[in-house]
């Protein structure tokens, strides 16, 4: 299986020290009074946040007026609990309402599940109350490379081709234990 074997490769690349740290990591961080940050959903790492019913357990699960931050899936979005489940749009700032909650995925870097293959990111100010998402290039085909250098060309062309999301992180997470 390419995940696996992805996953073997990490393990053996990483030194003791940093297996150890990325073990001790939390599942989840919260980060001030609003801001928690999870890769799936609070409780379990495998869990997708995919669509606005999900947005909104999470959110009942958290509170009134709390930002959740989550991935998983490599896709970005923006929900407020509501059914506004929407693809943010890139380089403008978004005003996020005070006393409501919202769950955010700034997407991926390197494993976009979807359009063009770009790296994804967002930026987050609690002081301003505000969200932005970004799109940037990089340079795939080096990453590609890179991948086929290290005898895993099996997985450069599997996330190209969209590899059931999720496998490698899972894999990835037990090989660093």
């Amino acid at each position: 299986m390419v995940g696996a074997r992805a996953a073997l490769w990490t393990r053996g690349a990483l030194r003791e020290s940093e297996r150890a740290f990325l073990a001790a990591l939390p599942a989840c961080a919260r980060l001030g009074a609003r801001l928690i940050v999870c890769h799936g959903s609070l409780t379990d790492p495998e869990h997708y946040v995919d669509r606005p019913e999900r947005a909104r357990q999470l959110l009942r699960e958290v509170g009134a007026g709390r930002r959740v931050v989550c991935g998983h899936t490599h896709r970005p979005v923006c929900a407020d609990g509501d059914d506004h489940w929407e693809l943010p749009a890139a380089d403008l700032v978004h005003e996020l309402r005070d006393g409501v909650g919202y769950v955010i995925n700034p997407g991926s870097v390197g494993q976009a599940r979807f359009g063009p293959a770009v790296a994804r990111y967002a930026r987050y100010d609690d002081g301003r109350g505000t969200l932005s998402f970004h799109v940037v290039e990089f340079d795939h085909a080096r990453y590609r490379a890179k991948l086929d250098a290290a005898g895993l060309e099996e997985l450069g062309r599997g996330w190209s081709l969209g590899l059931r999301a999720g496998a490698a992180p899972r894999l990835l997470r037990r090989a660093v234990r």
